[in-house]
């Protein structure tokens, strides 16, 4: 599939999968920066999910340009935009790799939904239980939803439902792709990482695989921490009594308002400044 281009808020042009989407992913990385997460000049950053590679993008904005940042795709088509998109600028200091971080170096299928790649997926034999929570959380909560779905206000619920239904079930089609894992601390051995300023994780439901694929050692490089959460299996709690073991105790958690009622929640969690 050739790659499309969009133009981001600041003229930027940008390689993608789908083009109506790059509106509502770039709003939804500046949401990473909230709670006192930051970026400085000079900072190391590791995104984890990186997609098409925005998030990294507004890093090297934020520092100047003056940033390290390692941004891991493991579904290829995803990741020729991503590479495209950070090759317009500094190679020295944008890192693609063309992987995905788990908890084991392995060999593993995703399922790769090319008409919503930002739910492509390690695990998608839950995926009717995400879409039927998508999918009440949307239509519940239609005035924060992305611009091109308020009009959906207008219609009677009957008529919401079904179409909501039938834009799930398209959005998740999926095709299985065989991607590489690797676990973050061989990555942080391999490069000679020395500190990791900020670590963000959006990796749809694998987000406890890449903190297991961190080895006690390592924890103390890492200053924040911001990532999507599915709280399946008590995995929220979870998470946040692993950061704090590790000494990342300033934690605030929210629910976006358009996904109010579903499990999917944000973490930012910092060290506390000494």
């Amino acid at each position: 599939m050739a790659l499309q281009k969009a133009t981001l808020p600041n003229g930027m042009q940008v390689s993608c999968i789908n083009s109506f989407s790059v509106a509502d992913v770039h709003r939804q990385v500046q949401q990473y920066f909230r709670h006192g997460i930051t970026v400085r000049p000079g900072d190391t950053v590791f995104d984890v999910g990186g997609n098409i590679g925005l998030f990294s993008l507004l890093v090297y904005e934020k520092c100047g340009g003056n940033v390290t940042v390692y941004s891991f795709e493991p579904i290829p088509a995803i990741f020729e935009a991503l590479r495209e998109n950070l090759s317009n600028l500094d190679a020295r200091q944008l890192k693609p790799f063309n992987c995905g971080l788990s908890n084991e170096a392995r060999i593993a299928t995703f399922a790769y939904r090319p008409n919503m790649p930002t739910v492509s997926s390690l695990y998608g034999n839950d995926d009717g239980e995400m879409q039927d929570q998508l999918k009440s959380a949307l239509l519940k909560n239609l005035a924060a939803t992305p611009l091109n779905l308020r009009w959906l206000r207008l219609l009677p619920s009957f008529a919401r439902n079904f179409l909501m239904g039938k834009a799930m079930r398209t959005a998740f089609e999926a095709v299985d792709v065989e991607c590489q894992l690797r676990r973050l601390s061989d990555v942080v051995r391999e490069e000679h990482v020395e500190r990791i300023d900020l670590l963000k994780v959006d990796v749809d439901k694998s987000e406890f695989d890449v903190l297991e694929g961190i080895d006690d050692a390592d924890w103390a490089r890492i200053q924040q921490v911001v990532m999507e959460i599915h709280d399946l299996d008590n995995r929220l709690d979870k998470i946040t009594t692993l950061l704090k073991k590790h000494g990342i105790t300033n934690i605030t958690v929210e629910q976006e308002e358009v996904l109010q009622g579903s499990n999917v929640y944000a973490l930012y969690a910092s060290r506390p400044k000494e």
